[in-house]
């Protein structure tokens, strides 16, 4: 199957980009996703290299009653990216990023990923606030929020939106920003994409030169104590240029600590601060004072940073996240009691990150209102066996029914979500995009 084949709303020539179908050549390619639990088999992959041609995938949708996906970069953990019978619109040909260092903004293609956009801006000396994942899409992550190393001192991706070119349900291609299609873009920053297709995004960039990095690692059975400290540096209001993780991991066997802790669970901090090494080395002192098995203090360029924690795709994996509103002893005690329990053939990932600052700022402004918690639980399990399923995904269920008694927040909260309701409403009042964590459109 061509895309000659497929009756688009455009004339062919207007349509610049490839449609896949199951029998054409790099089908399989095109439909895999980060998640290896997701394996689903679109009848179309539209992969669009312009506007015009998501116009015309979404009304070929439309049309055919085709259930629609939108892809980036392909990492949701539920796998809103693709559909199972259903049409995906592939942005990944849609990555061109274009810096204006003189305004200091940048644009973006919607099928751009962090690492595209970071190694563009970083030519100038300039970035924002994205994912630690580098391989994430920028516009999947910006919808949602956007947490990152900045997003102390500068708020989330989202926070550093200009403007969002989106193309909507019925083919209308529209800009949001402050002044034009205002209750969309107060939408945009955590609705999701619930929305329409976003197409291209505008935000403001910072200067950030090589930014001073700790990765200090422990045995595991310092965990709790690692845990205290940090949160202690961290409960003392330190900068905002400041930020970075405490991390019960499976430590890989090329890490720089000692051989002994290799393939096996460890503690680990990464502490990031935009400005020199010697600032950093005093404001985490009490942790560099507590005897890490390995400590590595270096400037590093901030795309490099970005880069630092990429995992690789197709392994099965969960993930969530979780808010609290304190890091108490009883919830220490809770993770070191879940964590220690990681199952067999399950690598894991469960991280502790301070919020505050730009964040906590902007929390009465955008649908986010567990943007006030001061601490983010983000845990991660990836496996390679479906016999694993059960026991990776019933261990990392359990953590929400164990921090929940420490007040862990989460949800758009109910005037936010029925003020989303009433924008889904004007423009996708028939759900169209409704793959991701979706909101209906409000009943008129």
């Amino acid at each position: 199957m061509s895309h000659t084949d497929i009756p688009l709303r455009v004339p062919p020539s207007r349509f610049t980009g490839q449609v896949l179908g199951p029998d054409d050549p790099g089908y399989d390619d095109a439909r895999a996703v980060f998640n290896g639990m997701i394996d689903k088999f679109p009848q179309l992959i539209t992969q669009c290299t312009t506007a015009d041609d998501v116009v015309a995938a979404i009304r070929h949708g439309v049309d055919r009653g085709l259930e629609i996906a939108v892809r980036g970069g392909g990492h949701s953990a539920r796998g809103s990216g693709t559909t199972e019978g259903g049409m995906v619109i592939d942005l990944r040909r849609m990555n061109t990023v274009e810096i204006d260092p003189v305004r200091r903004v940048a644009r973006v293609g919607g099928g751009a990923t962090w690492s595209d956009f970071d190694r563009a801006a970083q030519k100038y000396g300039l970035a924002t606030t994205g994912c630690r994942n580098s391989r994430t899409g920028v516009a999947g992550l910006t919808l949602g929020g956007g947490s990152g190393w900045l997003e102390r001192q500068h708020g989330f991706a989202c926070d550093n939106l200009l403007s969002v070119d989106l193309v909507t349900a019925d083919g209308r291609q529209v800009t949001a920003s402050e002044t034009e299609h205002a209750e969309l873009f107060w939408a945009l920053h955590g609705g999701g994409g619930n929305f329409g297709v976003a197409t291209a995004l505008t935000f403001k960039l910072y200067p950030v030169p090589p930014v001073a990095t700790a990765t200090l690692i422990w045995p595991w059975a310092a965990y709790a104590d690692v845990v205290r400290i940090f949160r202690d540096v961290f409960e003392g209001e330190p900068p905002r240029q400041l930020s970075g993780t405490v991390v019960a991991t499976t430590d890989p066997p090329d890490s720089v600590a000692p051989a002994k802790l290799h393939c096996r669970l460890v503690t680990k901090v990464t502490a990031v601060h935009t400005g020199s090494t010697d600032e950093l080395t005093a404001l985490i002192e009490p942790l560099l004072a507590s005897a890490p098995a390995s400590q590595v203090l270096a400037e590093t360029p901030y795309a490099d940073l970005q880069r630092s924690q990429d995992g690789p795709a197709g392994l099965r994996s969960y993930w969530a996240v979780g808010y609290l509103t304190s890091l108490s002893e009883q919830a220490i005690d809770a993770a070191t009691e879940w964590a220690a329990r990681v199952p067999d053939q399950t690598v894991a990932r469960v991280a502790i990150a301070p919020w505050g600052g730009a964040v906590a700022e902007c929390a009465d402004r955008w649908p986010m209102p567990y943007r006030k918690a001061p601490w983010v639980v983000a845990p991660i399990a990836r496996w390679e066996s479906p016999a694993h399923d059960d026991r990776a995904i019933g261990w990392m269920q359990e953590l929400r029914g164990l921090l929940g008694r420490d007040g862990m927040e989460a949800g758009l909260g109910a005037a936010n979500h029925h003020r989303l309701a009433k924008v889904k409403a004007a423009y996708d009042p028939g759900n169209v995009f409704h793959l991701n964590h979706n909101i209906l459109p409000a009943r008129s």
